[in-house]
């Protein structure tokens, strides 16, 4: 019970930050550290083009020995244009910019899906249950 006690104590103390995460240094870590296939799975937004590509590439340091899960939560407004019929001109450009920003989150899937890397974006009240069924198929089907 102490070393949980510790553990606890220490993320109490944390506070959050806006940084650029360092993908390539996680998964050099994740492949020098662990030795045996593992199913990793990664909560990050993959909206940011720059952000996404750096993740993409560094992704390439574990994908062959490792499968990697990778979700984030679905920005507002994120949609198909005719998804949602616009009222006046101002929500006419709010779905024009959500769609852009669909758009790049299916090229990403895209891309993600050609290293053997599945991409979900979830809804903020049901990324746990998408997350638990990910991992359930994962198991169903001994991929792992």
């Amino acid at each position: 019970m102490a070393p949980f006690a510790l553990c606890r104590d220490a993320l109490f103390t944390l506070e959050p930050r806006l940084v650029t995460p360092d993908f390539n240094e996680l998964f050099s870590t994740i492949r020098l550290r662990l030795r045996k296939r593992a199913l990793i799975l990664i909560l990050t937004p993959l909206d940011d083009p720059l952000l996404a590509e750096s993740f993409s590439k560094s992704l390439e340091l574990i994908t062959r020995q490792h499968l990697a899960l990778v979700a984030m939560i679905e920005p507002s407004r994120v949609e198909p244009v005719f998804k949602t019929p616009a009222r006046d001109s101002s929500e006419v450009y709010e779905s024009l910019a959500g769609h852009l920003i669909w758009q790049k989150l299916r090229e990403v899937e895209k891309m993600l899906a050609l290293r053997g890397v599945r991409f979900s974006v979830l809804a903020n009240e049901s990324l746990t249950q998408g997350v638990v069924s990910q991992y359930l198929e994962v198991k169903q089907r001994q991929i792992l």
